[in-house]
């Protein structure tokens, strides 16, 4: 194979595990190439994706395949063991704070989560699969805010949050009801309605509104979406620090007084 495959023959080799061993640092080496070129980083992501799904076939390549996971930024799928001190160094710079010790973010989880922790406001938008959660989760766990809310869609999503976080209710008191009062330290965790509806909110200092790209969804369902503006309205006036959970954009600290809906 001296000559460079073409992505559609990587895709190809790269499902046919039997192949792989026989060809791992030609593999490796047009996957580099395709990492390398700034128009292909998802196809580069993809291949590398592909190639750890079968990482027991590159066994003499092996440390290529983890310093390529590395420098793409998929740290959760580094075996750590396989890397170099410079590279454990970058490793650890994606571990956030007061987590379980095995936890990392990948490359853009930690971008949000820097972002975050300096202060600014994000909002992100992004596929299921990116691990929105976790950064939430990492937030909360630093305890820099008393009063924290989550403003998610459904009353379903209400149980779902309850249930993830409750590995902080020996902090903080999990509000997800109207009858419920709050005490020193509160997550509310709220519908849109419900978050309108409450009357005994604290000063709120660090909100999350799940699926904003509905804010402007007019036409679609016009009850939810003006519940929705209201709620977001109503948690922008306590001045807190938001994650709005929907292009990747940062609002500076000095601007999160002002209007921008």
């Amino acid at each position: 194979m001296a000559k460079s495959m073409t992505i559609k023959e990587l895709r190809s080799i790269l499902s046919k595990p039997t192949v792989i061993g026989a060809h791992q640092f030609e593999i490796l080496k047009d996957i580099a190439a395709v990492v390398g070129r700034t128009d292909c980083s998802a196809v580069g992501r993809e291949l590398v994706l592909r190639a750890l799904d079968h990482r027991d076939c590159f066994d003499v390549a092996r440390p290529i395949l983890e310093a390529l996971t590395r420098n793409i930024g998929l740290f959760p799928y580094v075996d750590i063991d396989q890397l170099d001190f410079r590279d454990r160094i970058a490793y650890e710079f994606h571990r956030p704070l007061n987590m379980e010790h095995d936890f990392v973010f990948h490359r853009e989880q930690a971008d949000v989560y820097r972002r975050l922790l300096a202060g600014d406001s994000v909002i992100l938008s992004a596929p299921t699969s990116f691990g929105k959660s976790r950064i939430i989760d990492a937030m909360i766990a630093i305890e820099k805010f008393d009063q924290i809310a989550v403003i998610v869609p459904t009353l379903a999503l209400i149980d779902e949050t309850r249930r993830r976080l409750s590995e902080f209710s020996d902090r903080y008191k999990i509000v997800t009801h109207l009858s419920q009062r709050p005490h020193e330290k509160n997550i509310f965790v709220f519908t849109a309605e419900r978050a309108i509806a409450y009357q005994d909110f604290p000063a709120i200092q660090f909100f999350v509104i799940d699926e904003f790209y509905k804010i402007n969804a007019f036409g679609e369902d016009n009850t939810r979406t003006i519940a929705l503006n209201i709620a977001f309205q109503k948690m922008l006036r306590m001045g807190g620090q938001f994650f709005r959970v929907q292009l990747l954009r940062v609002i500076p600290q000095a601007a999160r007084g002002s209007s921008f809906v």
